[in-house]
């Protein structure tokens, strides 16, 4: 049964006040989140076009400093936009387009988002390798991959193929290796509330936990798809450790042969990752993973770690 609001803060503040300021965190959380877009360059090269067309229309944006092709909207809504129908935005909150960028793909690579509905990294992925190379777009629920098609579709990204499956069998239905792999995995969500109180409502520790043994195996079936050599990228937009850093750290003890590296998106505040918290105490490489709460750039929570495959 959902609980009402002040149940949840209750239990917030005496879970996360080891690690965060809660009281600004939830006053943040209060707050609605901007609504912000990427352009697409897949479709429209110039996106000083764009932005005039917007504009036009009363829409007033400013850009966002990690993404160049990122956009804040500070007057106006582009949701119902002939743009946005046609494909030359894409609506998809700021700190959502972090992860794709720590991923840092290369065009004419091989590339597979496990967990890719409704597809705003994917079609982001996309369009920084140019629609060049191979992505491969996956998810398992079949109303999900409707969506997905969609989206791609929309956004013009013919680089990419939709498959539907569970992530996790992935690496045993293919001898496919790939050059990057994107884990953004179902989570407890808690870093879109300023989007939707719902998370916070259905949020539990049970839950919490649940989520925390799916990811573990989600995470491992993307490293075991890697190349030697290859790059991973992990995400979630919640901020519970057991789902963030406690994931990376299990696979970390598992396989000698990942290594973590240091998250960078140029533009962007972050917090270092957890090392030790009364719930846990992790590996000491952890800090190199990101947490992006929303104080930090007026964008939902998320948390972003990156693994090489030696």
């Amino acid at each position: 049964m959902a609980r009402g609001a002040g149940a949840f803060k209750r239990e917030m503040v005496e879970k996360y006040s080891s690690f965060v300021d809660v009281e600004l965190l939830l006053k943040w959380l209060s707050k609605p989140l901007p609504q912000s877009f990427r352009v697409n360059t897949l479709k429209v090269r110039d996106p000083e076009e764009v932005i005039a067309r917007l504009s036009d229309r009363g829409v007033r944006v400013e850009k966002l400093p990690w993404f160049e092709f990122g956009y804040r909207v500070v007057e106006g809504a582009v949701t119902k936009s002939i743009e946005h129908s046609l494909g030359y935005i894409y609506v998809q909150d700021g700190g959502s387009m972090m992860p794709p960028l720590a991923l840092e793909v290369e065009e004419d690579s091989t590339v597979i988002d496990l967990c890719a509905a409704p597809g705003s990294k994917a079609t982001q992925i996309a369009q920084l390798m140019d629609n060049t190379g191979g992505l491969v777009a996956n998810d398992v629920s079949r109303e999900r991959v409707k969506l997905l098609v969609y989206n791609v579709q929309r956004m013009g990204a013919y680089n990419t193929v939709v498959t539907m499956m569970d992530g996790r069998a992935i690496p045993r239905k293919t001898t496919t290796r790939f050059d990057f792999v994107l884990v953004d995995v179902p989570c407890s969500s808690i870093g879109e509330v300023r989007r939707t109180w719902g998370p916070a409502l259905k949020w539990s520790q049970k839950a919490v936990k649940g989520f925390s043994r799916l990811q573990k195996q989600l995470l491992a079936a993307g490293f075991e798809l890697l190349k030697p050599g290859g790059v991973l990228v992990y995400s979630t937009c919640t901020f519970d450790p057991e789902e963030n850093e406690e994931v990376v750290d299990h696979l970390l003890r598992a396989r000698d042969d990942a290594e973590l590296e240091a998250v960078s998106i140029r533009g962007a505040k972050c917090s270092p990752g957890l090392v030790k918290w009364p719930g846990g105490e992790y590996l000491s490489e952890l800090k190199r993973t990101a947490r992006v709460y929303p104080f930090h750039n007026d964008t939902g929570g998320y948390y972003i770690a990156r693994v090489r495959r030696r």
